[in-house]
């Protein structure tokens, strides 16, 4: 109907309850991060083939390093200075490397 909102939109009317071991629990809610409960199962019920339910944030943390260490040192190169070691550089684009390779085998 026009005018729904996006809760009315949903129609999730069905509710089922779980009993789970504490230990059962404790692996859910390590596994689903920072989404809710239901969040979490929702998207494991409807993901299929390879694609799996990964909590992102972490990894956007690394990625978020990796780029403010290649930032700085594009930041020298573009001044010029020359005191850039080379072995950081390469490093740092290793990890990039590494992180991509992460987020591709997901």
């Amino acid at each position: 109907m026009p005018g729904q909102r996006g809760s009315e939109k949903r129609n999730r009317e069905n509710i089922i309850r779980v009993r789970m071991s504490d230990a059962e629990l404790e692996a859910l809610d390590r596994k689903r991060g920072a989404w809710s409960r239901a969040h979490f199962i929702r998207k494991a019920i409807t993901l299929s083939g390879k694609e799996t339910v990964v909590e992102t944030a972490p990894i956007l943390a690394q990625l978020s390093k990796v780029g403010g260490n290649i930032n700085q040192i594009a930041r020298q190169l573009n001044r010029q200075e020359l005191g850039i070691d080379q072995t950081m550089l390469q490093l740092q684009l290793r990890n990039l490397a590494a992180v991509i390779e992460h987020l591709q085998a997901l």
